[in-house]
């Protein structure tokens, strides 16, 4: 059964992001830390939410693990990431095929699916709301940071380490990734309030095209 293969496969999901955050953790310690908390975010969501939608935040996490491996400009780091990309279209194949059922059933009265234990806490009522926050959130945590830095040039103050500036900008960037994945898939699923999972994916947006620019320009 297709409801099933999905709930299995989406537990395979959670435990390899988790498993994959700790390693990250393991292998680069604190620098690792903002990936590493984007794949434990994932994975949590993944034994929460239970809809098809979480395979469009696996499709975004994979296209974007690609992205920071692409412009790395690490040759090898590079070839892998034609391999998430590949990976992050066979996610997005699934989450097709695992959506076109749940809207088959939800066309069919006469089946009704399993109610929720907490029927507020589920992807329809959550991801849009959820999107416009991270989005929001990510552009306000891009102002903040950056203008912690023009002040503290300004006023001739000793600036952060590099260490935590890092740190802090990794957070910025990966709730941005967050962000346009949720808001992404709720469009996608066509769920109510999509004027704040527009808003969520235009806010996301314009903080990652702003990271692309500083990591090839700069």
């Amino acid at each position: 059964m297709a409801q099933a293969a999905m709930l299995k496969d989406m537990r395979s999901w959670a435990w390899w992001l988790v498993g994959f955050g700790v390693l990250n953790l393991f292998i680069s310690g604190t620098t690792g830390l903002g990936w590493a908390g984007l794949l434990f975010m994932v994975g949590a969501a993944s034994f929460i939410f239970k809809d098809a939608v979480m395979y469009v935040l696996y499709t975004i996490t994979l296209v974007w693990a690609g992205i920071s491996n692409l412009v790395s400009g690490q040759t090898g780091w590079v070839f892998f990431s034609f391999l998430q990309f590949y990976m992050a279209y066979q996610t997005f194949r699934s989450y097709r095929r695992f959506q076109k059922y749940q809207d088959d059933i939800a066309r069919t009265p006469i089946i009704e699916a399993t109610p929720a234990k907490h029927p507020w806490l589920v992807a329809p009522n959550v991801f849009p709301w959820l999107g416009g926050l991270l989005g929001i959130g990510s552009l306000a945590g891009l102002v903040l940071t950056f203008g912690i830095l023009f002040i503290l040039g300004m006023t001739g103050a000793q600036e952060p380490s590099e260490t935590l500036f890092l740190l802090a900008w990794q957070f910025v960037v990966n709730t941005a990734v967050l962000g346009m994945a949720v808001s992404l898939g709720a469009l996608f699923a066509r769920y109510r309030f999509k004027a704040a999972s527009i808003f969520g994916l235009i806010s996301s947006c314009l903080v990652l095209i702003i990271w692309l620019v500083l990591v090839i320009f700069i």
